[in-house]
């Protein structure tokens, strides 16, 4: 949901082509949500499930318009951390360097991450756990961001997000960027959670306001508080 609505919502109202697999994230949908958007708006959407659209999404350098912007879930799926050096040979542009050049294309696997910003693609990947994404592909990110559900601790639609060095498997404990976010229920709509298409927020954890000691420590803070502004 944070990727689709602080990334991927910009990028439409933009005009730009997104290149995705979240499942039910189309053009149709989009305009439900914001009819106003520019015609050049485009999403082609792709099946995790479908090995043509598996296909693609890993050969994505290869055919993606200029400027278009990605952003694909599951990302330990797509691109397996057990591929090794002789396996990305099959991504090499077919013809060679110069047939890559006067298609302009990257000429390969490394070609593409690294260089995926002179061809004016802005890429976001989601994973359940940064630690699956290849490292090969960590070192090109400018950044990644830990989201935190905040349901878990009773408060829905809301999340932590720790932003923090792609190299790093979590964020440190000092000096570490930290936003408090709400999704907005429009963000919902665009988009399909479930393969069942019903959505839910998450079951683990239990209400920080069912804490008798907490609830008591919260009136004890606000009545302090209201003290101090009545005084003051």
């Amino acid at each position: 949901s944070g990727a689709i609505q602080d990334d991927a919502v910009p990028a439409l109202k933009d005009g730009r082509v997104i290149i995705t697999n979240v499942r039910g994230f189309t053009l149709e949908r989009a305009y439900q949500v914001f009819p106003d958007l520019p015609n050049t708006a485009e999403i082609i959407n792709l099946d995790l499930e479908s090995l043509e659209d598996l296909e693609k999404m890993r050969t994505w350098f290869q055919w993606a318009p200029r400027g278009a912007f990605l952003i694909f879930d599951e990302t330990q799926l797509l691109f397996p951390k057990s591929w090794r050096e002789k396996d990305l040979e099959r991504f090499d542009y077919p013809g060679g360097p110069e047939a890559a050049h006067a298609a302009d294309r990257p000429m390969g696997w490394l070609d593409a991450w690294t260089r995926h910003r002179h061809f004016n693609w802005d890429i976001v990947l989601t994973t359940p756990n940064i630690s699956y994404i290849r490292d090969d592909i960590r070192m090109t990110c400018e950044m990644a961001y830990k989201h935190s559900n905040l349901a878990v601790i009773g408060i829905p639609g809301r999340y932590k997000e720790a932003q923090h060095d792609a190299q790093l498997n979590r964020p440190p404990a000092d000096g570490t960027i930290i936003e408090y976010k709400r999704i907005r229920k429009q963000t919902f709509a665009l988009y399909q959670s479930t393969a069942t298409g019903k959505t839910q927020d998450t079951k683990a954890g239990k209400s920080l306001f069912r804490s008798p000691k907490l609830v008591l420590l919260l009136a004890l803070l606000a009545g302090t508080i209201g003290c101090v502004s009545y005084m003051g």
